[in-house]
């Protein structure tokens, strides 16, 4: 017999037997024949005899644990049929000594319980043995301790995978209750609130905010749902957002590195390290898709130094494709060697979206940058980093990780909570997502009219700004929140201030707008390069507090596309591959990009962290990003804005309120302050916050513009038109 027509033999045995053993505990009966009673009465069980004798015999040895049997049977089963080797003595003691804990841990925990009329105990002979053995030594406490290692630890050995899988499922777990347990509670709230708990269902419909009954939903009361009901609500306005079940399954992932194989690499390690004076102890290794992390900690009289000088014959030692020296890891005393790993595994953007990091906590726009080198999900919050600079050489990932980027934010918001400006002088990577409706213009490919996009973005965030000092508020969150507490009433006020032009603000909820440009370089060549910089760097300093963020990719981040004042004010950096160690140190500040590898691998530096991270980016095929597209496509089309062709050398694009050294925050308390006054001079603003002149009189000059302030009159102060 061949060796896969045995392991499918073996495979369809253990299979029956576990049906077998199913069928026969689940109508076990005290009163059918057994060891302890030979019954008149016909036989109960479903497998007859053989069945009742040893279902009694399981049930009294191990009690209702003997359901583990079952469990450990199956599981020998699919191992069969996946052609896996046989287990060994070790496997076989391992499961022995789980059985016989989880026995143990069940007499412990219920003691007092007994079913099928008090003839079975929850933990069997197996369990009262050892907890009268144990209790007697070490109390009922000791036992907790005692048998919570065991079961820990044969629950390792048992699935091959680390504590942390089980700590982290754990917490998932826990959070996906409160989540879950909060959403029924307000959706039951809603309902008692409008009276809707009642049969028929009741539809709420959250823009006229009326009540109706559907008696299609009625007729399917008695109907079971064709798809598993979600708790978190895919359907905004009139909009549905699509769901990860549409997209292709994808494929398994059969690579995973051996221990076997990391202890060699640590051994090989250690002894080249040693070849040159170097020792130390490896204290730990974390593997992950695409590299494995060994962190070494040094003697005290080693010098860090000379171990970054080894990087190059450390790869030559482990025969690896790429090799990085972290030295030392920020806030530890060792050592990362980071090796990329003999086969690499390979991150799908769909195993990324469904994990329940992504949907158990609230996201503002949630980029979906990959898996960090140990194997976690690796997800950031654009709204605080709050833009971004992306460099990669051809090759590297850079424009999949651009797409997959903006894949995630469509499968997070609709057109009525995030639109998308798109700049693509290279008219390939980002035409695919030409015609969905999130879009407020149509791709750009022409660098002239990719400026005036950039001077109307600047007009927008100035008029959001308006907008949110007329509502006194302090970021997007907080002017949607106040403006959808307004009445009709208000409402109308404020419709026929918009008709009758005396202001121009918004008082309805705005989305958030994320600018993508995919060829930053292409616009920072062209002859109106100081412009686009201007331009750009005014969004950066002040777009972040009225939701409009950046995104800007570039091929080679020289210091002439990268320029200081753009570094400055964009403090989120992503680097893949890059060709040297200078271009390296233009986006990140140090090197290492260099020494990445190719298709998805990165390293990240966001605000605040002085740390800079490793990832490795998602793959996004085209059949994935095809469904996603067209699902908003099949929804409607874009609403696209017109661009006015500004006249770019009179533009001024500090004509809103501060210097490029000013914060909003610092305008809104300052615009409060006036507020609660009757007048107010320039010297005045200078003595109260330690303004300089010029900057105090620009702000005096603002507050006229906005209306706050009277006009002047010679040195009186200005009247105050606005109050709290």
């Amino acid at each position: 017999m061949s060796f896969f027509g045995k392991t499918d033999v073996q495979g369809t045995i253990y299979l029956a037997l576990a049906l077998f053993l199913a069928v026969a505990l689940m109508s076990y009966h005290p009163l059918d024949p057994s060891l302890n009673t030979l019954g008149e009465e016909p036989v109960r069980n479903y497998c007859g005899y053989i069945g009742a004798f040893l279902s009694d015999l399981m049930y009294q040895i191990f009690g209702l644990t003997s359901w583990l049997l079952v469990a450990a049977s199956l599981k020998r089963s699919f191992s069969s049929f996946a052609g896996r080797k046989k287990p060994g003595l070790q496997t076989y003691l391992v499961e022995a000594t789980l059985l016989c804990s989880v026995c143990a841990f069940a007499i412990l925990l219920w003691p007092n319980v007994r079913v099928f009329q008090d003839h079975i105990t929850t933990g069997g002979i197996i369990g009262q043995m050892i907890i009268s053995g144990l209790t007697p030594l070490i109390h009922e406490a000791g036992a907790i301790i005692v048998l919570s290692a065991s079961l820990t630890c044969c629950l390792i050995a048992q699935s091959h995978r680390p504590l942390r899988f089980y700590v982290q499922g754990g917490f998932h777990l826990l959070t996906s209750f409160g989540v879950g347990f909060k959403n029924i509670s307000l959706n039951l709230f809603k309902s008692l609130r409008n009276k809707s708990i009642e049969l028929p269902p009741v539809i709420f419909n959250q823009e006229s905010e009326e009540v109706h009954f559907d008696e299609k939903d009625v007729s399917m009361l008695s109907k079971e749902p064709e798809e598993p009901v979600m708790i978190s609500q895919p359907v905004s306005g009139q909009w549905k957002k699509p769901h990860h079940s549409l997209l292709p399954a994808t494929p398994k992932n059969t690579f995973r590195i051996s221990t076997q194989e990391i202890r060699q690499q640590t051994q090989k390690l250690q002894d080249k390290l040693a070849q040159f004076s170097i020792t130390g102890e490896m204290v730990g290794v974390k593997s992950g898709p695409a590299v494995t992390l060994f962190e070494f900690r040094p003697a005290d009289s080693v010098k860090v130094g000379k171990i970054t000088q080894l990087a190059d014959d450390l790869s030559m030692a482990l025969s690896a494709e790429s090799l990085r020296i972290i030295a030392p890891i920020p806030g530890r005393d060792v050592v990362g060697i980071e090796a990329s790993n003999s086969s690499r595994e390979m991150v799908y953007f769909k195993d990324l979206i469904k994990d329940p990091f992504l949907h158990n906590q609230s996201w503002d726009l949630p980029l979906i940058m990959g898996r960090h080198v140990e194997g976690s999900v690796c997800i950031q919050e654009l709204s605080q980093i709050p833009h971004l600079l992306v460099a990669g050489s051809t090759g590297s990932g850079k424009s999949v990780f651009i797409t997959s980027l903006l894949s995630g934010l469509l499968m997070h918001h609709s057109p009525e909570t995030l639109r998308l400006i798109l700049i693509d002088p290279k008219q390939v990577d980002l035409s695919s997502f030409a015609d969905i409706p999130h879009l407020l213009f149509p791709p750009v490919v022409n660098t002239s009219k990719a400026l005036d996009t950039l001077l109307w973005t600047i007009q927008e965030m100035n008029k959001r700004y308006r907008s949110l000092n007329k509502f006194n508020v302090k970021g997007i969150k907080n002017f949607n929140y106040a403006v959808s507490k307004l009445s009709s009433a208000e409402k109308t006020h404020h419709e026929e201030v918009m008709i009758n032009e005396t202001e121009d603000y918004y008082f309805e909820p705005l989305p958030y707008i994320c600018v993508v440009v995919e060829e930053f370089g292409d616009l920072m060549a062209s002859p109106k390069r100081n412009q686009v910089e201007q331009a750009v760097v005014r969004l950066a300093q002040m777009a972040r507090a009225c939701g409009i963020h950046l995104i800007l990719a570039m091929q080679s981040p020289r210091k002439d596309v990268i320029t200081g004042l753009i570094k400055t004010n964009i403090p989120g950096r992503i680097s893949f591959k890059v060709s040297s160690k200078i271009d390296s140190r233009v986006i990140l500040d140090e090197s290492g990009s260099e020494r990445l590898l190719s298709k998805g691998d990165m390293l990240f530096l966001t605000p605040g962290s002085a740390k800079i991270k490793r990832c490795h980016g998602p793959f996004i095929s085209e059949e994935d990003l095809s469904t996603i597209i067209n699902h908003w496509k099949s929804q409607g089309s874009p609403q696209y804005h017109t661009i006015e062709k500004f006249e770019n050398e009179n533009f001024d694009i500090h004509s809103s309120w501060n210097d490029s050294d000013e914060d909003m925050e610092k305008y809104m308390e300052i615009r409060s302050y006036v507020a609660s006054l009757k007048t107010i001079s320039t010297s005045s603003l200078q003595r109260k916050f330690r303004l300089g002149y010029p900057r105090a009189a620009r702000m005096m000059e603002r507050f006229e513009e906005e209306g706050i302030v009277g006009p002047a009159q010679g040195s009186k102060p200005r009247e105050v038109l606005q109050h709290k």
